[in-house]
């Protein structure tokens, strides 16, 4: 007969204490590691917003471009068969860029073109266009040469006349204040003016420009006087080229 000693059959190995301390995870641990996760999934998710947000812009930004460029086009299309100067006042203030030459350059021959039909294009155009094309035309003086400045600046003195305003004169200068009117006639003095220009008799064309300039820079202040007598002109002008 055969004989067997010992056990015929492996058990399973049971520890009494339980887990190890190391392996033990208590409700600290649980709650931690939790939250490790959850932190995990959210940076996850705001690294995928933000790329899905770079991405949108991207594609925002290269559209806009894309039809601008097709808007300048129409621009030189409609300039060459004499298109009226409202839909090309239209079309530049939609694709315009002070940073762009060729836009500087077309905004200078639209407002050559402006000015041999000042009263209908004034009626005919938009109070809203009408104050987009004085703001860009404003902004060129900061950036557009020195050669180039005479149209801008007859613009700005054309355009500005109270009679092609009425009750929105003063809304006007408002806006053109607000977006840099008195830098831009720095500019302009400096670059044009003579730093050591004196008085004179005769005539003296650097004499007359300051003239002018000056003039100009008062309009805005003198409707502010109107309505707060405590404003001295002539004192915020000497703060101004301090």
């Amino acid at each position: 007969m055969y004989s067997f000693e010992g056990d015929f059959r492996s058990s399973p190995n049971v520890s009494l204490g339980g887990r190890s301390g190391t392996d033990r995870l208590t409700k600290a641990n649980l709650l931690q590691k939790a939250h490790e996760e959850r932190q995990k999934r959210e940076e996850a998710r705001q690294r995928l917003r933000a790329a899905i947000i770079l991405q949108s812009s991207v594609r925002s930004f290269l559209q806009r471009q894309k039809v601008k460029n097709f808007l300048r086009g129409k621009f030189e299309e409609k300039k060459k068969i004499g298109q009226n100067l409202v839909e090309l006042t239209r079309l530049l203030c939609y694709f315009y860029d002070e940073k762009k030459v060729s836009d500087l350059n077309n905004l200078t021959w639209l407002l050559q073109q402006i000015f041999k039909f000042t009263p209908d294009w004034t009626t005919q155009c938009s109070d809203f266009l009408r104050k987009q094309i004085l703001v860009k035309t404003c902004r060129a003086l900061q950036t557009i040469p020195p050669t180039h400045m005479a149209t801008p600046l007859r613009a700005i003195e054309v355009l500005t006349q109270a009679k092609y305003w009425g009750d929105d004169y003063i809304t006007m200068w408002g806006l053109l204040v607000n977006n840099g009117f008195f830098t831009s006639m720095l500019r302009v003095f400096d670059v044009k003016v003579p730093h050591d220009l004196e008085p004179s008799s005769g005539h003296n064309p650097h004499l007359v420009l300051a003239n002018s300039l000056l003039q100009l820079l008062r309009l805005p202040m003198t409707l502010h006087e109107a309505s707060n007598p405590e404003f001295q002109i002539d004192s915020e002008i000497s703060d101004i080229f301090e």
